[in-house]
């Protein structure tokens, strides 16, 4: 397993704007990485440009939305334009849909899989020709212990984890012979705004901050995988012995995750109080 120093690559961040994304573009920059900071919101992608600065980071902004192609290939343009080159992809933007498979419109699992699944799929398009031609690069999808293992109530969110996980096993074995490395991201609960960046439909649940990692612990753990390249990390505790107990006992699993979710113990969830909304997404 070979270090990988990040200092000096050009690394593209999605979803680089709050929470995890925010967090890791920190921990990226102060290993000397310059950033291409992608997401929707302007405004919080320059206040993190202008925090970056202070830590001598070099970074550009490309405003991006994973619903429309031409902001993707614009992000792939600007950073080639910039620096010439791109040593690392993080598709780390993404969303939640809670809620009952039978309930589910079907626009809002079709606009989930487009954020989740086929924005990020056309960036690793875009970039992996220009990694190959280097003959070296790393890809970091940002998945989900429930690309693992799913969860009732979150159907939908955890079939775009899933395909996500199944693009990267796939393109670990694809890109190997041209010096790029793929890494899976598997975090459980981590303390960031992504509970409240969801859309709930007919359906409540709460993510527990008691057994949540800090964003900032979450990042400094998935730069220090870029840079060893692993191939995959489940963090934290509580979701590597998920996935430990999966493997051993699905069955055990199963009936844990049914009983927890008649009780209503978070982050399992249950019906939604009449009256509540979910938040969109931001």
């Amino acid at each position: 397993m070979l270090y990988y120093p990040l200092k000096n690559k050009v690394v593209i961040l999605t979803g680089a704007s709050m929470g995890l994304g925010r967090a890791l573009a920190v921990a990226l920059g102060k290993r000397g990485a310059r950033l291409v900071l992608a997401a929707r919101s302007i405004e919080k992608l320059y206040r993190l440009q202008i925090e970056l600065e202070s830590y001598h980071v070099e970074s550009l902004v490309s405003p991006t939305d994973m619903h429309s192609p031409i902001t993707i290939d614009q992000l792939v343009d600007n950073a080639i334009t910039r620096w010439g080159q791109i040593d690392v992809v993080v598709n780390n933007a993404g969303y939640g849909l809670w809620g009952f498979a039978e309930n589910l419109p079907m626009q809002e699992v079709q606009n989930l899989f487009q954020t989740n699944l086929f924005g990020p799929l056309q960036l690793m398009q875009r970039v992996i020709p220009h990694m190959k031609k280097r003959k070296t690069g790393q890809i970091v999808n940002i998945e989900s212990v429930v690309a693992l293992r799913s969860m009732p109530g979150s159907s939908a969110y955890c079939a775009t984890k899933h395909a996500l996980h199944a693009f990267s096993e796939s393109l670990r074995t694809e890109l190997a012979p041209h010096g790029i490395h793929v890494c899976s991201v598997c975090p459980g609960l981590v303390t960031t705004e992504f509970g409240h960046n969801k859309i709930e439909v007919g359906f409540h649940t709460e993510f527990p901050s008691r057994f949540s990692m800090t964003a900032e612990k979450a990042a400094e753990k998935i730069a220090r995988a870029m840079q060893w390249r692993r191939r995959q990390i489940v963090i934290p505790v509580h979701a590597k012995f998920m996935y430990a107990l999966q493997r051993l006992s699905p069955t055990l699993i199963d009936w844990v995750m049914r009983i927890g979710q008649v009780l209503g113990i978070p982050p399992l969830g249950g019906p939604k109080p009449p009256g509540s909304e979910g938040a969109p997404p931001a």
